[in-house]
């Protein structure tokens, strides 16, 4: 049951569900002052909109209570029920805001022997770095594959290297069209189901005979993702594209 998981875990579960819901949902004052670690709170009645229950797989009713402070706006209490996930609870005992923080906790003393780097050196070696398609095919540890043939009215903008997370190539295509292609190999970011807008649409499909997943965007947020993995390289094409465009483009990648 719920009730023998880590609190921490817990209390994280229902923090990504609640955002999800709050992204989505109509909200319904329940009471005006519901107080909650003796902080004065709403408490809230959230009921998710169709595409926001079809989104999260809601197979279920799912019933959202949330207390929020009056003065902060900060969640204090959160419960979750639904027939299909269970019963979730989370709530604040105690609170502490604005209480003075001692210099002593900013203050760090590296180890023996530690090495001491330039932040700000790192951080300029993390971002893209903008480069030449012979260069980054020759720099690369994978084959570095673009679209052959272009489509007609296309041209290449921009080619960057990264090397933040894993060793990505990142070319850049306008004209007729816009999309990115990113080859990424090692631990670079997935695409997460949050990072999908409501109402979204996911079909699995095959590209060069690997399993891909194919996002296509709303009428509002307009645009196709498509995603798979090829010889340990992850490979995503993104941009204002129809679903056949994005499978074409994929195809012709040599």
């Amino acid at each position: 049951g719920v009730g023998a998981q880590d609190p921490t875990a817990q209390l994280q579960r229902i923090q990504g569900m609640l955002q999800q819901i709050l992204n989505g949902s109509n909200v319904t004052i329940l009471s005006q002052n519901e107080p909650v670690a003796g902080r004065n709170a709403w408490k809230l009645k959230l009921t998710p909109k169709p595409e926001t229950a079809q989104q999260m797989q809601l197979t279920s009713a799912l019933e959202t209570t949330l207390w929020v402070d009056q003065e902060r706006s900060i969640p204090l209490k959160g419960l979750v029920n639904a027939a299909d996930i269970g019963k979730l609870e989370g709530t604040v005992k105690t609170i502490e805001l604005d209480k003075g923080i001692a210099p002593s906790v900013f203050t760090f003393t590296p180890p023996a022997g530690a090495k001491i780097v330039d932040a700000a050196e790192l951080a300029k070696q993390a971002r893209p770095q903008t480069t030449t398609l012979a260069d980054a095919s020759k720099k690369a540890s994978f084959k570095v594959m673009t679209p052959q043939p272009l489509p007609a009215g296309v041209k290449l903008d921009e080619v960057q290297s990264a090397s933040t997370g894993g060793e990505s190539v990142i070319q850049q295509y306008s004209g007729t069209t816009s999309f990115s292609v990113v080859q990424t190999k090692g631990q670079g970011r997935g695409f997460a189901q949050n990072d999908m807008p409501f109402g979204a649409k996911t079909e699995n499909v095959t590209v060069h005979g690997q399993q891909a997943t194919l996002i296509t965007g709303t009428a509002d947020q307009k645009g196709t993702l498509l995603r798979w993995q090829e010889n340990g390289v992850t490979i995503i094409i993104a941009g204002t594209l129809s679903r056949d465009q994005a499978l074409a483009l994929a195809a012709s990648l040599k």
